[in-house]
This record gives C-alpha cells, sequence and structure tokens, in this order.
C-alpha cells in the first residue's frame, strides 16, 4: 500500500489498488476502444465466464444525469456485444502481461457498476436494468459512489466482495447515502478481522484481544499480507499453467481470507527461533474458506522443510484450495516460498454468488 502515491485518474487509483491482491492472470483492465469516441467501459474485470464492467461519471450534475449517463452506455455495449463486437484489452500485471479478447459467447453472467462522484451522490441497486435485459446476461446493476468502491480496494477487497454489497443494496430497496454503505463496509470488515483473530487465538493468545478491531489496523496487516503473498507467488511466476489455477481459486478468496493469510504468517513466523536458539522449527495452520482449504506452514530453513514436506502435505491433504510454504533462510522480511495448488471441480464461489443474486432480482420482477 502507498497511501502518498498520486494516480491521474480513479480508474488508475482502482486498478492500482484491487492490483494487489489478484494472483494469477491480471484480469483487471481498461478495455481498447472500439472507435474513436467508443469504449466498451472504463474498467472491467474478467474470471470464470464473469465479468464487471465499470463506468465512470464525476460531475457536479445531479444523481438521475450522472447515473442515465452510465446506465445508457452500459446498454449500448450490451447491444453492440451481443451483436458481434468483442472485449479488447491488456494488463500488466506482477505475473506478467495479460491479452483479452472476449467474445459475447464467452461470458455467462454480467455485472454493471455504474460509479460516480461529485455533485449529488446515492448508492442504489437497479433491479429494472437487470429485468429488461437479463436475455443480454446482465445478472446485476448497481450504482455506487468512487469512495465506496476506493474504500473497498484499499482495504483488499475483491470481486466477491462487490457482489456482496450489491447484494446488500438489492436487499435494501432503494437509495442508501454514502456514508451509510461505507460505514456498513468498514463494520463488516472489523468484524471479519475479530473473528480471524479469535480463530487464531488457540495459537497465540495475545490474539484474543482486542475483541473488537478498529478499522486502521487493515492497512498494516494487508501489507504484511502482500509481503508474504507475493513472496510466495514468485517461486512459481512464469509457469502459465500454475498462474492459469492460481487465477480460478485467487478469484474466490475474501477480505478474511487475505487477512488470515497476512496474520498468521506474522503470527507464526514470530514462534519460529532464530538460529542457535530452541524452539519449534516448522509451524502451520489451516483455514476452511467455502469449497476450500486454505493452508500455510512456515520452517526456520529449507533444511527441516524437505525432511518434514512429505509429512505435512499428508496433514494438508489434497482438497481443494491453495498451500503456501515459507522457510525463513533469507530472513523474516523476505522468506523464500512455495505454492502447492489443489484445483476446485466445478464453478466459483463468485460465479455461484452471481447467479444468487440475479434469481433473487428475477423472483422480485411484479
Amino acid at each position: 500500500m502507498q497511501p502518498n502515491r498520486s494516480f491521474a485518474s480513479v480508474q488508475e487509483e482502482l486498478i492500482f489498488n484491487f492490483s494487489a491482491r489478484i494472483l494469477g492472470p491480471h484480469a483487471l483492465f481498461q478495455p481498447e476502444k472500439t472507435s474513436a469516441s467508443e469504449e466498451p467501459a472504463d474498467l472491467i474485470w474478467y474470471a470464470d465466464r464473469c465479468v464487471i464492467l465499470m463506468y465512470m461519471r464525476r460531475s457536479v450534475h445531479g444523481y438521475d444525469k450522472k447515473v442515465r449517463h452510465n446506465l445508457r452506455q452500459l446498454r449500448r455495449w450490451l447491444g453492440k456485444w451481443s451483436a458481434g463486437r468483442q472485449v479488447v484489452g491488456s494488463s500488466h500485471g506482477a505475473s506478467g502481461q495479460s491479452r483479452f479478447q472476449i467474445a459475447f459467447s464467452d461470458i455467462d453472467h454480467i455485472v454493471g457498476l455504474s460509479v460516480i462522484g461529485g455533485g449529488e451522490t446515492w448508492c442504489e441497486f437497479h433491479s429494472d436494468e437487470v429485468q429488461r435485459n437479463s436475455r443480454r446476461k446482465l445478472a446485476a446493476c448497481a450504482t455506487v459512489t468512487e469512495r465506496a468502491l476506493l474504500e473497498l480496494a484499499r482495504s483488499g477487497g475483491g470481486p466477491r466482495e462487490i457482489v456482496y454489497w450489491l447484494s446488500h443494496l438489492h436487499q435494501f430497496g432503494g437509495r442508501m447515502s454514502d456514508g451509510r454503505l461505507v460505514g456498513a463496509m468498514h463494520l463488516q470488515q472489523s468484524q471479519e478481522m475479530a473473528l480471524v483473530r479469535f480463530a487464531l487465538s488457540n495459537v497465540d493468545p495475545l490474539m484474543r484481544l482486542p475483541s473488537r478491531v478498529s478499522e486502521h489496523d487493515v492497512l498494516p496487516f494487508l501489507k504484511s499480507m502482500e509481503t508474504y503473498v507475493q513472496a510466495s507467488f514468485s517461486a512459481i511466476r512464469g509457469h502459465d499453467m500454475d498462474r492459469e489455477e492460481v487465477g480460478r481459486i485467487s478469484v474466490d478468496l475474501t477480505f478474511a481470507d487475505l487477512y488470515w493469510f497476512g496474520l498468521v504468517s506474522q503470527v507464526l513466523a514470530s514462534k519460529v527461533p532464530p538460529p542457535g536458539e530452541y524452539g519449534p522449527l516448522i509451524l502451520a495452520s489451516m483455514r476452511k474458506s467455502g469449497m476450500y482449504q486454505l493452508r500455510y506452514a512456515v520452517a526456520a530453513n529449507s533444511k527441516v522443510l524437505a525432511q518434514r514436506m512429505e509429512e505435512m502435505t499428508k496433514v494438508f491433504g489434497n482438497s481443494a484450495g491453495l498451500s503456501l510454504i515459507h522457510s525463513l533462510d533469507v530472513g523474516r522480511s523476505s522468506p523464500w516460498g512455495m505454492m502447492l495448488l489443489h484445483p476446485r471441480v466445478g464453478k466459483s464461489h463468485l460465479r455461484a454468488e452471481i447467479v444468487d443474486l440475479a434469481h433473487s432480482v428475477l423472483a422480485a420482477k411484479t
């Protein structure tokens, strides 16, 4: 996280912050214009045959005018995309450059996200848009503020969190203020962090306190998460098959999952003794997250890791998920790491949650 960094646009800041939590193919990008004056969206997030199309509008005009502008762009592109146009774009992430050419037939579910700033702003789910455009694969559609989406991006949220808060707006059933939505986000994250800390209390009694977690605790732990997770990922960077599988799993990782990795890595590493001192030479922990089993292990050095690897992998099992394993040979600030992947079978949680939201919207149609 680089809070003092300046950005040329909201799009650039969103890409920078959301990208910090992306592993595998970098599927968040700004699409190329199809003509001098037409672009499919301002930002696109593509994963598991689902796509989030984001349209940005900042002006001093009223809420309704900004929303009409964004939704008009969305409807226009849905028509052209379904008629044969393609989304083309590329991104440059930690895992290298990714090039995208996405036909309408490559997608099963579309989420339309109108993002507004300046003047009058509200957050609102647009059920009527979904009901009118469901045949064009529109599964969800809402307007949120720049502030709300940036808060989500800065705190480590991902596509599942976006869909979760759109579902929250749908259940609310009207216009919600920017402050109320952001406040709900902070409360939810605080509760998730407290649950993770409580789950780790059997590893370290200090994790029992505080029982309430300040939202300001998010950034330091996300920073540690980035250090450890990216160190692991660097061990497999460049292997296309592995990167593809990492992307299939990482799209389903939630804020709480990333927070757990960052926190458990710090807790366990602090309990591994430095050279010459007595203590456990290898420690591990596991977390169940939906269909996935998340696993983390840290060893004092690569020798003991090699000696215990077979035993440890048996304990970890082979259920769908991923294992991050670190050795502290180099040092605690830059651990050597590896990642073991256990691919899932079937659809992602993200896809299932988009489908559930679409069904609830269409079922409410009168």
